[in-house]
């Protein structure tokens, strides 16, 4: 009698399609200062980039992020390309002019509207990766690059709180 193997179910890491939670992201960007949405950005880009079939260069467009002006193209093109999968899927239009005004004026004016931006960003991303696989897209498992981002983020607050203390 032949032995089957027995089906192998697909254990969600740094492969998607998988989701990112709302909520850990928010804290995590909270905690490390900033530090972990560059994360966030590198390993979306990759994955959106694959997706549309690209060739952007993640890293580079990463570190672009810290060049005022460039960083809003870069956003864009990010945006833009989330955008253009969800109507692949059949999703609604994403409407990347006004998250980018929104995101300009809060970026120059108004910070705590960045932070909207990205969370809007960030849940049209995950109702594209639910729309892509019919549902069946999971959260994302909390990975050691995002441990990581956010440990060397709070240690960067710690440090600057010593340093006041101490001085």
């Amino acid at each position: 009698m032949e032995a089957t193997a027995a089906p192998q179910t697909a254990v969600p890491g740094e492969a998607y399609p998988v989701k990112w939670p709302m909520g850990r992201v928010i804290a995590f960007s909270i905690l490390s200062l900033g530090l972990y949405s560059f994360y966030w950005f590198y390993v979306t880009r990759k994955q959106v980039t694959q997706q549309v079939g690209g060739n952007d260069n993640a890293g580079l467009q990463t570190l672009g992020l810290i060049v005022p002006i460039l960083n809003f193209v870069i956003a864009y093109w990010l945006w833009r390309d989330i955008g253009e999968l969800r109507q692949r899927v059949g999703l609604s239009e994403m409407n990347v002019t006004l998250y980018m005004v929104l995101f300009v004026v809060g970026a120059i004016f108004f910070p705590p509207l960045v932070a909207v931006v990205y969370i809007l960003v960030l849940q049209a991303l995950n109702e594209y990766w639910d729309a892509s696989t019919n549902g069946a897209a999971v959260n994302k498992p909390i990975t050691s690059g995002e441990i990581a981002v956010t440990l060397a983020g709070f240690a960067f607050i710690a440090l600057i709180l010593i340093v006041a203390v101490v001085s």
